[in-house]
């Protein structure tokens, strides 16, 4: 089975995108507290805007590529946006926010775009396709696996900058890759008018039009970097007019449609809690790794980053696994349908949580939490993963109404940023005094925070499987 010689360059490109993000992610808040001495709250205040501008942005970016840019312009000015932000954060510890909204325009033109312009090389009903995107999906994982353990392990030897200087060469290559497939897509990926003859990537790149966007875009969001507080604010309102628009589409539409939008909205609804408690292993998780957990293993020490690796681990070894259990279980509701997963997914992550609140009571010797614990909550934090995220993204397609679909992915994926953004204000309540490194203060803080966290993944279980019967049968086709 012969998949178009496109998708390799794609898979790469992709691969070099993921490395570099989580290689971001994984040190970022030791980066803000240990380096730039930024306070516990500042920093995670920073981390949350970040990771919701982050996931806010695409949404933008794929409107852009659709109608404006095409595919080819806009991925490959992600890919050397990327490559400026990551640069900009390893020369100058000055250049923090401006090479964090370079990251996150670059994100916004490159995530949305390259997965469906791979769509693309794929006819209608091909048999080809899911294979092509699971491997584009191991591309996926393999950037996830390997970055925190170079991060970690980089950062410990050369500082945080040598790592970002890694991410900055790995977009390079993702740039000079994806550059490189062009030769394979015939006259896929132009702009709406385009045509292969007329095409110049340099000027299309260059265009007055498109340098002026993106410096407007860069500035605004560093500018709102700087100002969390107002931006926390901004996100708010912008979430409530979202939603008021959400439910005028649904009363707008009629019969099954008007139902399949209603569970949409409460579900993606629900998601955004699953992600403010996911992120946590970003923020204050990250941390709390970094100052109360014992990371010698077997005389080995391991790099607080090394850590978020065995996300990518368990992504691998139970997709499989659960793919066959709902092949086995779809006729189960109470197991098998989309609201009872959501259910599930935030009973894993209240576990997840739980488990590091237990840890706690549990130190070693040398007054440290044992890691083994952070394999058990990384296995319950995946597990999680697995239930909500990649059904999550099915459900968008299965029950959105045709006309819809684009608009419903969109929303799902600025989900993650209110996700980011909640993350943030949770994690803020594991804020460390100043100057506090009493380990037994330190565990107190991060009880309570975790054990908060917890309970808010408890009581959304509580709910979301409360009203699962209901939403099951606002899913059901009416019969006829």
């Amino acid at each position: 089975m012969r998949h178009p010689k496109a998708l390799r360059y794609f898979f790469l490109t992709e691969m070099w995108e993921r490395f570099g993000f989580y290689i971001l992610s994984s040190i970022l808040i030791l980066y803000l507290t240990s380096q730039l001495d930024f306070t516990d709250s500042a920093s995670y205040a920073i981390l949350g805007e970040f990771t919701a501008l982050a996931y806010i942005m695409p949404v933008f970016g794929g409107y852009l590529a659709n109608n404006v840019l095409g595919y080819r312009v806009a991925i490959l000015a992600g890919t050397l946006l990327l490559f400026a932000g990551y640069a900009a954060l390893a020369l100058s510890s000055s250049a923090l926010l401006i090479g964090l909204a370079l990251v996150i325009v670059g994100n916004g033109f490159l995530k949305p775009n390259i997965s469906s312009f791979l769509g693309e090389f794929y006819g209608p009903n091909d048999p080809k396709r899911e294979s092509g995107f699971t491997l584009f999906y191991v591309g996926i994982n393999i950037g996830a696996f390997t970055a925190p353990l170079v991060a970690g392990f980089v950062r410990g030897w050369l500082g945080s900058p040598a790592c970002f200087a890694i991410a900055s060469v790995g977009l390079l290559i993702a740039a000079i890759t994806f550059r490189m497939s062009f030769k394979h897509m015939a006259d896929k990926g132009f702009a709406p008018k385009q045509t292969k003859k007329t095409a110049s990537m340099l000027k299309a790149l260059l265009r007055p039009q498109l340098l002026a966007l993106l410096a407007t875009s860069i500035i605004c969001i560093r500018v709102l970097l700087a100002y969390p507080s107002f931006t926390s604010k901004l996100l708010l309102v912008f979430g409530v007019v979202i939603l008021a628009w959400l439910l005028y589409l649904s009363f707008k539409s009629h019969g099954d449609d008007r139902r399949h939008m209603i569970v949409l909205i409460a579900l993606i609804a629900a998601s955004i809690v699953f992600w403010g408690l996911f992120f946590q292993m970003f923020f204050a998780v990250n941390l709390f790794v970094d100052r109360a957990v014992d990371r010698n293993v077997f005389g080995i020490h391991i790099p607080t980053a090394a850590f978020i690796a065995l996300e990518a681990i368990f992504i691998i070894s139970l997709g499989p696994l659960l793919a066959k259990l709902w092949e086995k279980t779809h006729k189960v509701a109470s197991f098998s349908s989309i609201p009872f997963k959501f259910s599930y997914a935030m009973l894993a992550l209240g576990i997840a949580m739980q488990l590091l609140v237990v840890a706690i009571h549990f130190i070693n010797s040398t007054g440290l939490v044992d890691p083994l614990w952070l394999v058990a909550f990384f296995f319950m934090l995946t597990l999680g993963e697995m239930l909500l995220s990649p059904i999550g993204l099915a459900m968008v397609t299965e029950l959105s109404p045709p006309r819809y679909t684009g608009i419903m992915m969109g929303i799902w994926f600025i989900a993650l940023g209110y996700g980011g953004e909640l993350s943030g204000l949770l994690a803020d309540k594991a804020s460390v005094p100043e100057g506090l490194t009493d380990l037994h203060q330190l565990d107190h803080i991060y009880q309570a925070s975790f054990q908060s966290s917890a309970n808010l993944g408890y009581i959304t279980f509580i709910i979301l499987f409360c009203i699962a019967p209901i939403l099951n049968k606002l899913i059901r086709p009416r019969k006829h």
